[in-house]
């Protein structure tokens, strides 16, 4: 039996269904009668379901931007309504920032500020622990210094 051979297409339509890639859908017959009306366009203009499609597509994307951005825009104001402040770490010196809304934050502001000055990093921490487990070896002080063994010293007689 001879397999057959492989379908050889010229290059303009390569070239075009690279271009157009084709996107198969199937849908119920309420979906298809909703896109129908949708095609008819203002004035009677028949649009093709590709432009529908890519009308509500857009249109819902645009939406979904607009609340995504509305959300962060809201968010980042939120952020910035928050009482900030800095406690140096312990350890390493950086900063090391808390936050609070609460009304009465001055009164609490200076009871944490006293309550954390000990307060580090993680990180710091981390290396902290490493540094004090690490255990030194003793000191041992240097022996004294004897002059070197030469053989080929003048004066030198074997014991």
């Amino acid at each position: 039996m001879v397999g057959r051979r492989k379908r050889r297409y010229p290059p303009s339509y390569v070239r075009y269904n690279e271009r157009y890639p084709a996107v198969g859908v199937r849908v119920n017959k309420e979906l298809k009668e909703f896109l129908d009306k949708l095609r008819m366009g203002e004035g009677g203009v028949v649009k093709s379901y590709a432009e529908v499609i890519k009308e509500v597509i857009t249109k819902a994307y645009d939406a979904y931007k607009k609340g995504y951005e509305d959300g962060y825009k809201k968010g980042y104001k939120e952020g910035y309504s928050i009482e900030h402040f800095t406690v140096k770490c312990a350890y390493c010196g950086k900063p090391l920032e808390l936050h609070s809304n609460l009304p009465n934050w001055n009164k609490i502001k200076e009871v944490l500020l006293d309550a954390f000055k000990n307060w580090c990093h993680r990180e710091c921490l981390k290396k902290k622990k490493e540094e004090e487990s690490r255990i030194e070896p003793p000191y041992y002080p240097p022996p004294p210094y004897y002059p070197p063994y030469y053989p080929y010293y003048p004066y030198y007689r074997p014991p």
